[in-house]
C-alpha cells in the first residue's frame, strides 16, 4: 500500500468519525446499517434505550419490528425503503410505536435511519428515563415534552381542585344531615330516611325515646354536663343498633331510632329492654353520678301498609308520652 493510498485511507475514516460525531448530536436517536441489514453505528440515545444491550454487528430486524406504512418489507432488506417512513418498535417494547425513515447515505453501501417516537414520546421518556440531553439541540421534542410536562401539572392542578371541591361538598352534605353534638342524624336526615324507605317499599321499625329526668340535670349541674349526657346516650344507641339502622336526634333529649327491614313487634321490645338496661346503672359525668331513664314508643310499618311521616310520627309520638303517664322508664309499642 503506498503512503498516498494509506493517507487517504485514513482521510476517508476520520470523515466517516466525524460525520458520525456530529450526527450524534444533531440526530442523537439514530441507526446506520450496512446493505445487509446490520447495525454497524448506534447513536447515544439510542443506546440508553438499548440499557446497554450490544446492537452492534446485529441485524436489524432482530432488535426491532418493522412495519412499512405501505405494503410489506419483502425479505430483510432495509434498503428497498430507501427514502420511505415506516413504524418499528422494540422486540421487547412493542407497545411503544415510533416512526423511521432510511436514508442511503453518499457511497450507497451505508443508510441511515434516524428514528422519532412520534405518539408514544411520554412513554418512551418515562419509560427509559429520557432527559432533554437524549434529545438534539434543534428537536421539537424537547419542547414538546416540556409541554406534555406543563399539560400534565395543569390537569393534576385540576384534578386536586375538583377533589378539593367534592370534598367540601361531600362534607357540607354531610353537615346539613348530622347532629352537630352527638354526631347523629338530624331532623332532616329523618326525613330523607323515611322517604328512602317509602321508595323502597320496606318494613321497618320506629322507636320515640326521650330522656326521664334530664331537666334537672340541666339545671342543677348545668349545660356542659347535660351535653355529655346526650353524647353517652348517643355512643349506647350506637352501639345497640345495628350498621344499617338509623339513629337521629330530633332535638333536645328526644332521639329516635329505625330499624330497617323488620315487621317483628319483638325486635323492637327486645332493644327497648337492652336500652332500659344499660341506662339502669347511673352514668358517670366528669365526676358526678347522674341517674338517668327512659321513656319509649314504638310501633311496625309493614312494607304493604299505607302511611304518612307525619301519621307514623304522631303515632309514636303518643306511645311515647302514654310511657311518661304510666311512670317512666318503659316502653309502649302501638300499632
Amino acid at each position: 500500500m503506498t503512503v498516498s493510498r494509506w493517507r487517504r485511507g485514513l482521510s476517508w475514516r476520520r470523515a466517516v468519525h466525524q460525520m458520525d460525531n456530529i450526527l450524534n448530536i444533531l440526530c442523537p436517536c439514530h441507526l446506520i446499517i450496512n446493505r445487509a441489514g446490520v447495525i454497524e453505528h448506534v447513536a447515544p440515545t439510542m443506546q440508553k434505550i438499548l440499557q446497554g444491550k450490544t446492537a452492534r454487528l446485529q441485524h436489524v430486524l432482530d432488535l426491532f419490528s418493522i412495519k412499512p406504512r405501505s405494503g410489506h418489507l419483502r425479505g430483510c432488506s432495509m434498503f428497498e425503503l430507501d427514502g420511505q417512513k415506516f413504524h418499528l418498535s422494540l422486540r421487547r417494547f412493542l407497545d411503544l410505536r415510533w416512526n423511521g425513515v432510511v436514508l442511503r447515505l453518499q457511497d450507497r453501501d451505508r443508510a441511515i435511519i434516524p428514528i422519532s417516537f412520534g405518539m408514544a414520546l411520554k412513554e418512551t421518556a418515562e419509560c427509559f428515563e429520557l432527559t432533554h440531553a437524549d434529545f438534539g439541540p434543534s428537536e421539537l421534542a424537547v419542547d414538546m415534552l416540556c409541554l406534555l410536562e406543563a399539560q400534565s401539572a395543569v390537569r393534576a392542578a385540576s384534578r386536586a381542585v375538583t377533589q378539593r371541591i367534592e370534598g367540601a361538598k361531600k362534607n357540607a352534605e354531610i353537615a346539613a344531615l348530622t347532629d352537630p353534638l352527638t354526631g347523629l342524624g338530624n331532623r332532616r336526615s329523618l326525613i330523607e330516611s323515611l322517604a328512602s324507605f317509602a321508595r323502597q317499599n320496606i318494613s321497618f321499625g320506629i322507636i320515640q325515646l326521650d330522656l326521664d329526668h334530664f331537666k334537672t340535670v340541666n339545671d342543677q349541674l348545668g349545660h356542659p354536663v347535660g351535653d355529655r349526657v346526650l353524647v353517652e346516650l348517643s355512643n349506647i344507641l350506637r352501639q345497640e343498633i345495628r350498621a344499617h339502622d338509623v339513629a337521629v336526634r330530633l332535638g333536645g333529649d328526644e332521639f329516635i331510632l329505625l330499624i330497617t327491614g323488620t315487621n317483628d313487634p319483638t325486635e323492637l321490645l327486645g332493644l327497648a329492654e337492652r336500652l332500659l338496661a344499660r341506662l339502669k346503672p347511673p352514668l358517670t359525668i366528669q365526676t358526678h353520678k347522674v341517674q338517668l331513664g327512659l321513656s319509649m314508643g314504638g310501633r311496625i310499618v309493614e312494607a304493604a301498609e299505607r302511611w304518612s311521616m307525619i301519621d307514623i310520627l304522631q303515632a309514636v309520638d303518643q306511645a311515647l308520652y302514654h310511657s311518661k303517664r304510666r311512670g317512666k322508664g318503659r316502653f309502649t309499642f302501638c300499632s
